[in-house]
C-alpha cells in the first residue's frame, strides 16, 4: 500500500514537469546511452537514403515526362501541327492581338522604308522628292516584308499549338504518376516539413517574407502582369488588358487576406515566436 502511494505520488510529480524540460532531458541523455553511435550511423543511412529515394522520384515525376513531352513534339506533335497547318491552309493568326501586331509592324516598315528613301540624298529640294523613290522597288519590298511578317506569325500560331498539344501531355502524365506514387509523394511533404521546421525562426520568417512580396508585395503586380503575359502568349490567346488588370486586381488581394489567416490562426499557435519575428522584420 505504502508503495502505490509512493507511486502515485512519483507519477503526481513527474507530471507537473513541463514537457520541453523532459524533452531536453533526453535530448542531453541521449548521448550516455550504449546505442547511440549504433542509432546515429542508423539513422545517417536512412536519411540518406531518402534523399536518394527523394531525388529520383522528382526526376521520374518531372524531369522525365518534360523529356518524353520535348520528344513527342519534335516526333509527333510538330510534323502533325506542319502538315494540318499547310493542309488545311489554317489562319495565319489565330487572335486579333497577332494581327494588329503584324499590321502596326508591316505600317512602321512602311513609313521607315519611305523616309530612308528621301534620306538618300539631302540636297534635293522637297518638290524633287518623287524623282529619287522607286515605286516598283517600294512595292517589291513590301511585297517581301509581308511574306516575312505572314511566316513569322504562322509559325508563332503552331508553336502555340503545339504547346497547348505538349502541356496537355505533360500535365496528364505528372498527374498520373503522382496520383500512382501517394507514398513517395507523401515522404517529399514530410522531408521538406522538416527542413521547414529545422528552421530558426529568422529563416523562417525570411521565406515568409519573401513568398508574400512575390505574390502580393508592392513590386507584384508588374510580376503579375509579366507572368499572364507570358501564359496568354504561350497558348496563342490575345492578352487581353481588360482581363489582366482584373486578375492582379482580385487574386493578389485574395491571396493576401488567405496569408494573413494562416499567420495569425495557424502559425500564431504552433509557432509564435516565428510570428513575432516576422513582425519585427516586416517592419
Amino acid at each position: 500500500m505504502k508503495n502505490w502511494k509512493f507511486k502515485n505520488i512519483s507519477l503526481t510529480l513527474f507530471s507537473l514537469i513541463p514537457s520541453s524540460i523532459v524533452n531536453s532531458f533526453k535530448t542531453f541523455s541521449e548521448p550516455f546511452q550504449n546505442n547511440f553511435e549504433n542509432k546515429v550511423i542508423e539513422n545517417s543511412r536512412i536519411s540518406k537514403n531518402q534523399k536518394i529515394v527523394i531525388i529520383r522520384y522528382l526526376s521520374i515525376v518531372f524531369v522525365l515526362p518534360f523529356l518524353l513531352t520535348q520528344l513527342l513534339d519534335i516526333i509527333i506533335f510538330g510534323p502533325l501541327v506542319d502538315f494540318l497547318w499547310s493542309e488545311q491552309h489554317l489562319e495565319v493568326f489565330i487572335n486579333e492581338d497577332q494581327e494588329k501586331e503584324a499590321f502596326e509592324e508591316l505600317r512602321l516598315y512602311k513609313t521607315r522604308y519611305y523616309l530612308n528613301s528621301l534620306n538618300q540624298n539631302t540636297n534635293i529640294k522637297l518638290g524633287e522628292s518623287k524623282s529619287i523613290f522607286n515605286q516598283e522597288d517600294f512595292e517589291e519590298k513590301i511585297r517581301e516584308k509581308a511574306f516575312e511578317i505572314t511566316e513569322k506569325y504562322k509559325n508563332e500560331s503552331k508553336g502555340s499549338t503545339k504547346n497547348i498539344l505538349s502541356d496537355i501531355f505533360y500535365f496528364t502524365v505528372t498527374v498520373s504518376l503522382i496520383i500512382r506514387s501517394r507514398q513517395q509523394m507523401e515522404l517529399v511533404r514530410f522531408s521538406l516539413l522538416r527542413f521547414i521546421g529545422n528552421l530558426s525562426d529568422a529563416g523562417k520568417a525570411f521565406f515568409l517574407i519573401l513568398i508574400t512580396n512575390l505574390l502580393v508585395g508592392f513590386h507584384s503586380p508588374h510580376g503579375w502582369e509579366v507572368f499572364l503575359e507570358l501564359v496568354l502568349k504561350h497558348f496563342g490567346l490575345p492578352e487581353n488588358r481588360d482581363f489582366i488588370f482584373t486578375f492582379i486586381a482580385t487574386i493578389p488581394v485574395l491571396l493576401d487576406t488567405l496569408i494573413k489567416y494562416w499567420v495569425f490562426s495557424y502559425l500564431n499557435s504552433i509557432a509564435p515566436s516565428t510570428v513575432v519575428t516576422y513582425k519585427n522584420m516586416n517592419e
